[in-house]
């Protein structure tokens, strides 16, 4: 500053510069975080470093009372494993199931493990399991999640899709956990750039995936009703929207638009663009479907009230029933309410027609 001019009053002596003093104040107001490098630990082999982390309690359980959900992907692809969870403590069941189904997929070996260090990886019998199988337990440091980035950035972009997909098509926050498997799914069957433009799935099974069976996540599909359970009058299929592939079967996950039923079918015919996704009205999978017959109130009375559906004819303001001709009455409410609030009436207020002396 003296040299340029800037400042006046100051005398410097010598060319050297004083050594750097340490300003402890400065240290406590002003210090910052360490920059992260990138890691420069990439693994050489499928399966040679894995990346997991936890994400949950969710604020809503998922249909199946799922609070949380796991990733676990491998450094090399990026080849994503989801499991959704009820509580932390399942986590070690879940990896080791994960383990000895890719190890026995591809025949590599879990070599390590990066985590961020809780307490369900942490626990003693896990690290135990863990030395007994050769795998070396990496711990990232204390409220760095930077460490294990691999694993928080798939986590993000889990959520980031699972929310997208839900919100299309209007699918109630307690879909997320079908969500997250199917947005782990979409993933995988993705082709990346830093694959040359292949997918992680295609490298890690060898198989070229098959994307025929893919479909919008809560579209409209209509499964077949089985034959052991279809009547004479029943419809031979019900309204459903599509949550995503069975495991370990040829079958697709749906839901029941009217109950809120999971069902497992075969037999589906998907919605492929004939409505728009937008139009679609999810029922309230809360309330019970409205039963052609209605009971009352055991303890005031025994009576049962049958539900007579009736149709109004435009022309001649009567109505075909199998019996008889019966009229309504002009000043009656069933000319002027809506087919719905005509069946809620009670039948007295249609009366039959005598029928002429023969």
């Amino acid at each position: 500053m003296v040299r340029k001019g800037a400042v006046k009053g100051m005398d410097i002596i010598g060319s050297r510069s004083p050594p750097e003093l340490i300003c402890g104040p400065c240290i406590q107001g002003k210090q910052t975080r360490a920059p992260f490098s990138k890691s420069q630990n990439h693994a050489l082999e499928l399966l040679e470093l894995m990346h997991s982390d936890l994400c949950g309690p969710l604020p809503i359980k998922a249909i199946g009372g799922f609070r949380y959900f796991s990733v676990t992907i491998d450094n090399k692809l990026r080849m994503m494993f989801v499991n959704i969870l009820k509580s932390k403590d399942e986590y070690p069941l879940r990896f080791k199931e994960l383990k000895a189904s890719v190890e026995n997929l591809i025949g590599n070996k879990i070599k390590i493990l990066r985590t961020n260090g809780g307490g369900k990886y942490q626990s003693k019998e896990f690290e135990s399991w863990m030395r007994t199988n050769g795998i070396q337990h990496q711990v990232t440091k204390p409220d760095s999640s930077e460490s294990n980035g691999v694993a928080e950035r798939a986590i993000r972009t889990i959520n980031d899709c699972q929310q997208t997909i839900r919100i299309d098509m209007n699918m109630a926050d307690r879909f997320w956990g079908y969500a997250v498997i199917y947005a782990a799914y979409l993933w995988n069957i993705t082709p990346k750039r830093f694959l040359n433009g292949r997918t992680p799935q295609e490298i890690f099974t060898g198989k070229v995936p098959d994307v025929s069976q893919i479909r919008i996540f809560g579209c409209k599909a209509w499964a077949r009703v089985p034959d052991n359970k279809q009547t004479k009058l029943q419809a031979r299929s019900i309204k459903c929207q599509y949550l995503g592939f069975a495991p370990n079967q040829k079958a697709h996950i749906l839901v029941e638009r009217s109950s809120g039923k999971i069902l497992t079918s075969q037999d589906v015919v998907f919605d492929k663009g004939g409505e728009s996704r937008q139009q679609i009205i999810i029922e309230d999978f809360e309330k019970p479907k409205w039963n052609a017959e209605q009971v009352g109130d055991e303890k005031e009375s025994k009576t049962h009230t049958r539900e007579v559906e009736i149709s109004v004819s435009k022309t001649d303001e009567k109505i075909q029933r199998d019996g008889p001709m019966v009229k309504i009455d002009s000043e009656s409410k069933a000319s002027t309410t809506s087919p719905h609030q005509s069946r809620a009436q009670s039948p007295e207020t249609c009366k039959p027609t005598p029928e002429p002396p023969a």
